[in-house]
């Protein structure tokens, strides 16, 4: 319980880390595409981002790993931000692939900050690796998480920073003073309840989530121009739209839209070729986007 530092939310997590970790000037790592909010904050806090992209391989979305390594190796780079699963992709980083962000971030003096805030959402059967778990991250991450997205609780602002290192807990903490408020008692009770007293609720939710993803993952590829892989994690489908006949529309988005369909536009991720899904939702709600889509 030491190791814990509660949040109002995750946004705010991985901007204190900036804060607390860098200077103005130094370098931010990002993975990418990734959630448009961490994508704004090393601007935002007076640094410069450097993406690294997530690259299609075997199947699935992973790391381009030599390109982080190339990165990393820059005196300025300071923090390496990524979300595990990713968002919007979905992957879910294998114990490999973790010790090889591990031995990077230390060959290079990089602190992780790792946004799992979607860790409980893992579809396939795969295991959840939690950044702070690993021997080589225990004295250079943070690790944010949350009960918001898998149990819907986010109004409630109300998530948490596991840091095992006391110095980094210390600073972490220090940055945050006088301007992250305090979670309330309504959000701590929520997600202990959520944590400890929902897991048929969430054992149900999983399965219907599986079934949304696999119906919505087929029916997206029958579709000329679109293309998607199964999310291994969340409740988002990543969709390329690179080979679409957009006709006269002006973008993929209003391609979209114009089809009464709004989903989040890809270039709020870091690429404009592509569009994200939410299959959160009710059966019939996801046929009526295929139906339209597919019109």
């Amino acid at each position: 319980p030491s190791w814990i530092v509660w949040t109002p939310g995750v946004c705010p997590g991985f901007n204190v880390a900036i804060r607390a970790f860098c200077q103005a000037g130094d370098i931010v790592l990002i993975q990418t595409p990734n959630y448009p909010p961490i994508l704004a904050a090393p601007e935002f806090n007076d640094c410069t981002p450097i993406h690294i992209a997530t690259v299609e391989e075997n199947d699935g979305w992973m790391l381009d790993f030599a390109e982080l390594e190339a990165q990393a190796k820059d005196p300025k780079a300071k923090l390496f931000i990524m979300c595990n699963p990713m968002n919007p992709v979905g992957s879910v980083l294998s114990q490999a692939q973790l010790d090889r962000v591990a031995q990077i971030c230390a060959d290079n003096d990089v602190i992780l900050c790792s946004d799992e805030i979607h860790c409980d959402l893992i579809l396939d059967e795969l295991t959840h690796l939690p950044a702070g778990n690993h021997a080589q991250l225990q004295h250079r991450s943070i690790t944010l998480m949350a009960a918001n997205k898998t149990f819907n609780i986010a109004g409630l602002g109300t998530s948490f920073a596991i840091i095992p290192d006391t110095t980094l807990r210390n600073t972490f903490n220090a940055a945050a003073r006088g301007i992250v408020p305090w979670v309330n008692i309504l959000g701590l009770v929520a997600t202990q309840s959520a944590f400890t007293e929902c897991d048929d609720w969430h054992a149900a939710q999983r399965n219907y989530l599986i079934g949304n993803r696999d119906y919505l993952a087929k029916a997206i590829n029958a579709i000329e121009g679109l293309k998607a892989l199964p999310a291994p994690a969340t409740f988002l489908l990543w969709v390329d739209a690179s080979q679409l006949d957009l006709g006269t529309a002006k973008n993929v988005q209003d391609w979209c839209e114009s089809r009464g369909v709004g989903p989040s536009p890809g270039v709020d991720f870091g690429n404009e070729h592509f569009f994200r899904l939410n299959f959160g939702v009710s059966r019939d709600m996801l046929e009526e986007v295929v139906a339209r889509l597919s019109a």
